[in-house]
């Protein structure tokens, strides 16, 4: 629906996730909407997705990995609220910063690349 390319940050917000697990362990997947997209500023949580683009988007986490490598491997389990997946960025970016990367170090590497 939509490309950037690489690096590119676009201020979302978080409105669902899809759980799922792989061959690497667990794979959540954050369903996020662009801030300023127009088209679905009606989208706040997870049941305001039309049902077909949430099967669309549960059928390319259930099969992207088949065509990646044969020996890897996706099961997409269920859908979660907002709140929930809230959690689970919150959870990423604080397991992120304890690993000893300050928020200026961050800004730093990005403006190098």
């Amino acid at each position: 629906m939509f490309a950037f390319e690489t690096g590119t940050l676009v201020p979302c917000r978080v409105v669902g996730l899809l759980e799922a697990e792989s061959n690497l362990g667990p794979n959540a997947q954050v369903i996020c909407i662009p801030l300023h997209e127009p088209r679905m500023r009606h989208i706040n949580d997870i049941d305001d997705i039309p049902e077909h683009l949430k099967n669309e988007m549960y059928n390319y986490y259930a099969n992207y990995k088949a065509l990646e490598d044969r020996d890897s491997w996706n099961i997409v389990k269920s859908w979660h609220p907002r709140l929930e997946a809230e959690i689970v960025v919150r959870r990423a970016y604080d397991t992120f910063f304890m690993m000893g990367v300050r928020m200026e170090e961050l800004e730093k590497r990005l403006e190098a690349e």
